[in-house]
């Protein structure tokens, strides 16, 4: 919810400077927690085969959410933006099979 009210505060901003402060802020957790959880090494040519489909399907998401949040009502975003948890539960057992 936070980020949509951020989101709705910055309405003069363009939707890709939104998508590159997200990159930049992602980016930079990502290394400074990586070397402090875990060490850090460098992917091999299969993961990359997993790893660039998943960067395109999170930009094109993060995109079309930071453009529909300054269009949609307050009340309708945090709708869609809560219900994500329950598809992910539902994901999880149709896909994985795993109940949690």
């Amino acid at each position: 919810a936070v980020v949509f009210v951020l989101i709705r505060r910055a309405r003069s901003a363009h939707t890709f400077q939104h998508i590159w402060a997200w990159a930049w802020g992602s980016i930079l957790a990502s290394v400074i927690l990586g070397n402090t959880v875990t060490t850090m090494s460098f992917p091999n040519a299969s993961q990359w085969a997993q790893i660039v489909p998943m960067l395109l399907f999170g930009v094109t998401g993060h995109i079309m959410m930071s453009y529909a949040g300054r269009l949609a009502p307050a009340g309708l975003s945090s709708l869609m933006k809560s219900s994500d948890v329950l598809f992910a539960y539902i994901w999880e057992v149709l896909i994985f099979h795993q109940v949690s």
